[in-house]
């Protein structure tokens, strides 16, 4: 889960966890919990007994509420919670939101198939709780649905609009939508097109990813690839195909306009 002295770790959750709860304060405490337990139960298992006794008379020393010594639950949470950087008062609940979370999540997998995961930097999910931060949880769901579109490919994805829409609601396809989204705990309403459009003009300034609309209703992201790298892509892997050009005939207009690589970097500049 990435080096806890240097590299910034990440939340690993399902997108189905976008659709848990009574509102989106609970969804993001219960998600962190989850994570937290997930990441602490991998890597203390993994312990020897050394290192086990050496943090175990740590935190002998000094806890917070709700540890119990001698319990391999406390020292799971302890250990997940340190290696996530989360810093809490009382973890009395911590397990049990672990386990409520993962029983939603399994009733998805059940339904559905696998559900998407998403993996997303810690210092976000606290940026939608600094309000002063700007970005808001309509933001967050929505790069949430981006990122687990993108997964861990290394080059541009097409990623259509109503995707979007579903998957920042917490499912995986719109046929899970169409017939989960009337049962929401929270009574969530589906985000509007100007919303959407809003998010993720906010999201692709401050850098989370690349982006390039070819139509309205389609566009092209990249995570970790600059707005060259991703034209560049673009019009060696894609534009020049013309198999491209024939399953997309309605698209052929506009994207013949942005064929050239000079043009295609103006374009996404410019988004």
């Amino acid at each position: 889960m990435s080096d806890t002295t240097h590299a910034e770790p990440f939340f690993q959750f399902p997108i189905s966890a976008l659709s848990y709860g009574e509102g989106w304060k609970q969804r993001l405490g219960v998600i962190v919990d989850y994570c937290v337990y997930e990441v602490g139960e991998t890597l203390w298992d993994t312990y020897d007994d050394a290192r086990k006794e050496a943090m175990e008379d740590r935190l002998s020393a000094e806890h917070p509420g709700g540890f119990i010594s001698g319990n391999v639950h406390s020292y799971r949470i302890m250990t997940g919670a340190a290696v996530l950087r989360v810093c809490y008062q009382d973890i009395s609940s911590v397990r049990k939101n672990h386990e409520r979370l993962s029983l939603h999540i399994k009733q998805c997998r059940t339904a559905w198939g696998p559900p998407a995961p998403v993996s997303m930097p810690t210092s976000v999910l606290w940026d939608v709780r600094n309000v002063e931060s700007g970005l808001t949880y309509r933001d967050l769901s929505i790069l949430c649905a981006v990122y687990s579109f993108i997964g861990s490919k290394r080059s541009p994805i097409c990623i259509r609009r109503a995707g979007i829409l579903y998957r920042a609601l917490g499912y995986k396809s719109k046929r899970e939508y169409s017939i989960e989204m009337p049962a929401r705990d929270d009574k969530q309403p589906a985000y509007t097109v100007k919303q959407i459009k809003i998010s993720l003009d906010k999201l692709q300034v401050r850098k989370f990813f690349t982006r390039l609309s070819p139509t309205r209703t389609t566009a092209y992201f990249a995570r970790g690839m600059t707005p060259d790298e991703t034209a560049d892509w673009l019009a060696r892997n894609l534009f020049k195909e013309e198999k491209f050009w024939q399953e997309n005939a309605r698209m052929n207009q506009r994207l013949r306009s942005l064929y050239q690589l000079k043009r295609l970097k103006r374009s996404i500049g410019a988004e």
